[in-house]
């Protein structure tokens, strides 16, 4: 495991240490998969639907994530073994932003997050950073970029992409989870921010 640096557009909001990513994942399975209903409770091994992804399995809303969200969002992979998740294809909307992904052998898993009018637009041009993390490893080469709210962000994780704490290549196997984290904050006023994310499966 390494040492990760949570941040929003400079901001550092959580370190994981070596020592304590352990601890962070053990918190994070409590955190995302410990809101079980009484049907999933009986039937543990029942995937969802395809393209449902559950609550504990995304989330986002207006201003800076909290402690409990960023553990989400960065859930690593003994956590999501606590329950089984979607894959990672389909369109999951919600009131701060919708997220559509794609997945396959070749392509790997584009990605699209559409920022919603009602709660965004009143920001203007934001700094948007994104932040991937595919089997527990951070994706190299996400940022952040200058937009305007309503620009189609994108961009796509590769089948094989380059680690963010090695520099070395990496090829995500099938069945492993990726953890999409998008944060913005307005350029003009700044105490206007908003987040998302979304875990799911490499199923191709």
């Amino acid at each position: 495991m390494h040492a990760e640096f949570i941040k929003i557009t400079g901001r550092t909001l959580m370190h994981i240490s070596r020592s304590r990513v352990a601890v962070a994942a053990a918190c994070g399975a409590a955190l995302v998969f410990g809101s079980v209903s009484g049907a999933q409770a009986a039937a543990p091994g029942q995937a969802p639907a395809r393209g449902v992804l559950a609550a504990e399995g995304q989330g986002g809303g207006s201003g800076a994530p909290s402690a409990a969200d960023l553990r989400r969002a960065t859930a690593r992979p003994s956590a999501a073994a606590a329950m089984t998740i979607p894959k990672c294809q389909g369109t999951w909307n919600q009131t701060i932003a919708n997220v559509t992904v794609k997945e396959s052998l070749k392509g790997g898993i584009p990605w699209q997050v559409a920022l919603t009018k009602k709660l965004n637009a009143p920001m203007g041009t934001v700094n948007f950073r994104t932040q991937i993390f595919a089997d527990g490893h951070e994706v190299a080469g996400n940022g952040t970029q200058k937009r305007q709210w309503n620009y189609n962000f994108h961009g796509t994780v590769p089948r094989t992409f380059v680690r963010a704490d090695n520099k070395k290549k990496f090829t995500l196997p099938e069945g492993r989870v990726v953890s999409f984290f998008w944060t913005w904050q307005s350029v003009a006023k700044p105490n206007y921010e908003g987040y998302r994310y979304v875990i799911c499966q490499f199923q191709p």
